[in-house]
């Protein structure tokens, strides 16, 4: 099908819910103007600003199966003469890029004085069998399109997919200094900080912030952990994190070279507090000289 409706009333306010019935189906848009297919989702918004942040949204169908990214973009610089990092920004399982944008408020407000842009992307695959329509995962481990972070699996489902749509950001939104990440997010980061070492890669960054992470358990991800990887790293994890073990993120440490560490007490989120504040500062102040 090639049907194309195009919309760009400016009588339309952004942040509404719109309902579109199409062929008996209903679709969902929270913002305006913008781009609709039979097939795909691609919105095409003005850029809109909120500070230093840039969301570029998308995800997948209810099947688990891959959709074209929506892009909806909010986006301002830091103002003045001073080097500008860029972050790209990598959500946990059953997570999105709104959901983490809003979960990691306290983290941004801790590097407010550092010059940065972040930029969250949702993952393609949206979890099938949710209510939630904001739950999406950058792989499955299991052929009922779930996931298990702990054990070992040959099925990797939309992970290919997964790494199209993000060597697609990097080409249209990069280039990326760097990569913050959470849970299923930084086990990808791994795996990207490993592509970030060869040569000519259209992934490529300086440095990654990985929260609670740890090596995929997939066996296709093994060669990816066969070299010591050069990128350099920052690794948080939770001393009492019931979701990812701390020996788990701990493992993860030993495939790199000179990492970073910080232990914080407490669970599975990203700590953000002025007691770790300066853990965040010390890291990324390495990359703005």
């Amino acid at each position: 099908m090639n049907c194309i409706i195009n919309s760009c009333s400016s009588k339309i306010k952004h942040n509404k819910l719109y309902l579109f019935r199409h062929l008996g189906i209903t679709f969902k848009l929270d913002f305006v103007p913008f781009v609709f297919t039979c097939n795909y989702w691609l919105a095409t918004p003005p850029p809109r600003k909120t500070g230093n942040i840039v969301i570029l949204d998308g995800g997948g169908d209810q099947s688990g199966t891959y959709r074209k990214p929506e892009w909806n973009i909010h986006r301002s610089m830091a103002e003045g003469t001073q080097k500008v990092l860029k972050i790209l920004c990598i959500h946990g399982y059953r997570q999105s890029g709104k959901i983490f944008r809003d979960k990691t408020g306290s983290f941004r407000k801790s590097l407010k004085k550092l010059p940065l842009e972040f930029v969250y992307i949702t993952a393609p695959n949206r979890i099938p069998n949710v209510e939630d329509e904001e739950q999406y995962g950058w792989w499955f481990s299991t052929e009922e399109n779930t996931y298990d972070p702990l054990t070992k699996s040959r099925y990797c489902k939309g992970y290919e997919t997964t790494i199209n749509s993000i060597r697609d950001v990097f080409q249209k939104q990069g280039p990326f200094d760097g990569i913050f990440s959470f849970s299923q997010g930084a086990s990808l980061t791994s795996l990207l900080c490993a592509m970030n070492d060869e040569e000519g890669s259209v992934i490529n960054f300086k440095f990654a912030i990985m929260v609670a992470g740890f090596r995929s358990r997939s066996t296709q991800h093994d060669m990816f952990y066969e070299n010591r990887i050069k990128c350099s790293t920052l690794h948080v994890y939770g001393e009492t994190d019931q979701v990812i073990p701390k020996e788990n993120s701990v493992k993860l440490v030993e495939y790199f070279d000179n990492p970073v560490t910080h232990c914080h007490p407490g669970g599975h989120f990203v700590p953000a507090s002025s007691q770790h504040k300066q853990v965040y500062v010390d890291f990324i102040q390495r990359f703005l000289s």
